[in-house]
Order: structure tokens, then C-alpha cells, then sequence
């Protein structure tokens, strides 16, 4: 029983560092991915700047405009995704480590 109690006791240990290191990975990732969608972002603002000061001075035309606007608002919603994704990948690490909160709070 003892053996087994230590075998047992061996496999939780190793299970938890494999989730620690995998919340580890997984927030790693998710962060470098907002960081590229972030400087995505950024550029696409900027674009989108260019292109309003551009048509203001009547050099693009209206559908150019909104192409870059549309642009501009792809990379927002990817990168709120990859927000998202950062934030749900940081409640994981805190989950795997032991949480500390309580699931349904009674108010």
C-alpha cells in the first residue's frame, strides 16, 4: 500500500508539472501571437490615418478608404482574439497552480 501511495503520489506530482509547463507553453505562445497582432494592428491604424488624410485631400477615392477600413478592423478583431486567447491561457496557469478562487461565489 505504501509503494503504491508513493507511485501514486509520483504520478500527481508529475501531472501537475506537466500542466504548470504546459500553461507555461500555451501562455508563452499566446503572447508572442499579440504581440505580432498588436504590431499588425499599430499598422494597420496608421494606414488607415494615411488613408483618411488621403481621401480628405481627394487623392483616393471613397472604396479605397473603406478598404483600408476594413482592413484596419480585421486586425482589431484578430487581435482582440489573440487577447483573448492570452487571457484565458493566464486564468489556465493560475487554475493549474491552485487557482484561488471560488467557482460560484455566493453574493
Amino acid at each position: 500500500q505504501q509503494q503504491q501511495a508513493i507511485a501514486a503520489y509520483q504520478k500527481a506530482i508529475q501531472t501537475a508539472f506537466k500542466e504548470v509547463s504546459d500553461a507555461l507553453v500555451g501562455l508563452r505562445e499566446t503572447g508572442e501571437a499579440e504581440t505580432a497582432q498588436s504590431a499588425r494592428r499599430e499598422a494597420a491604424r496608421k494606414a488607415l490615418d494615411i488613408a483618411q488624410k488621403r481621401y480628405a485631400a481627394g487623392s483616393i477615392a471613397y472604396l479605397d478608404l473603406l478598404d483600408t477600413q476594413r482592413s484596419a478592423n480585421d486586425a482589431e478583431v484578430a487581435w482582440l482574439s489573440t487577447r483573448q486567447n492570452q487571457l484565458a491561457a493566464s486564468v489556465d496557469l493560475f487554475k493549474v497552480l491552485g487557482g484561488g478562487w471560488k467557482e460560484n461565489p455566493k453574493h
